[in-house]
């Protein structure tokens, strides 16, 4: 079973689910194909969204992390739905708002899934950070609508 997992305050934008993951998924290299996999569609109804792209991630350890960004351009659209869903090791990640500079941290576990939409890509940035204490892999598949 895998929670979303949200800091303890829900920032804007924000949901909280629980859903099942079942990984039974056949490779394809195209994303038409992708549509019969039972995660995207485990994600899509439980957020009552369509995706049309998925990047993949992986973190060999926890000398890989990702620095301060918001996914706020132009071909995602205004106040987009993203879905990032973690399997391997825990890792912290971290938001910071972008007026206040106020930090939120939480730890994304295996099968944890994090959903960011509407106002939170213009009002916060976030990161992965790296850390010495992390020595096994993480994937992330973080879904996303590109509009154009």
């Amino acid at each position: 079973m895998g929670n979303i997992l949200l800091p303890k305050e829900k920032l804007p934008g924000m949901v909280t689910l629980t859903i099942p993951i079942l990984i039974q998924i056949q490779p394809n290299k195209y994303w038409h194909g992708l549509k019969n996999y039972r995660i995207l569609q485990i994600v899509e109804k439980k957020l009552g969204t369509k995706f049309n792209s998925c990047l993949l991630n992986l973190y060999h350890d926890g000398n890989e992390g990702v620095g301060w960004h918001s996914d706020d351009e132009k071909s995602l659209g205004k106040n987009t739905t993203i879905a990032s869903l973690s399997f391997g090791s825990e890792r912290r990640f971290s938001f910071r708002h972008k007026q206040t500079k106020e930090i939120v941290s939480l730890v994304l576990e295996h099968g944890s899934l994090l959903v960011m939409k509407d106002v939170t890509q213009a009002n916060w940035m976030y990161s992965l950070p790296k850390s010495k204490k992390i020595i096994n892999k993480r994937i992330n598949l973080t879904f996303r609508t590109i509009v154009c």
